[in-house]
């Protein structure tokens, strides 16, 4: 699982590796606020909307992170991505109106 919805979710790690489980627990205390200023990011672009570059580039957070928090927002109804609209040839995502 590459994404963390934190209110239902664990981070996933090796059972039998305390070293992974260790890194699960130290990542899980930044997901949960990481995801939510990603959120908070959109809903201040408004009809704008924005691409996971232009978030990554404006919040500092790298693409690889604004991904995963993309795909759980995604998942969890809060944001959508637009199938038609590009900038830069990445797809835009929107808040939706939930």
């Amino acid at each position: 699982m590459p994404w963390l919805d934190s209110s239902t979710q664990r981070l996933p790690f090796q059972s039998n590796s305390s070293t992974s489980r260790d890194a699960a627990k130290k990542a899980e205390a930044f997901c949960g606020p990481q995801g939510a200023n990603v959120l908070r990011w959109f809903i201040e672009r408004g009809a704008r909307g924005g691409t996971q570059r232009e978030a990554s580039e404006a919040l500092g957070i790298s693409r690889a992170s604004i991904c995963a928090r993309c795909n759980a927002l995604e998942k969890c109804g809060w944001l959508i991505k637009s199938v038609s609209e590009r900038r830069d040839g990445c797809a835009c995502y929107y808040v939706t109106e939930k």
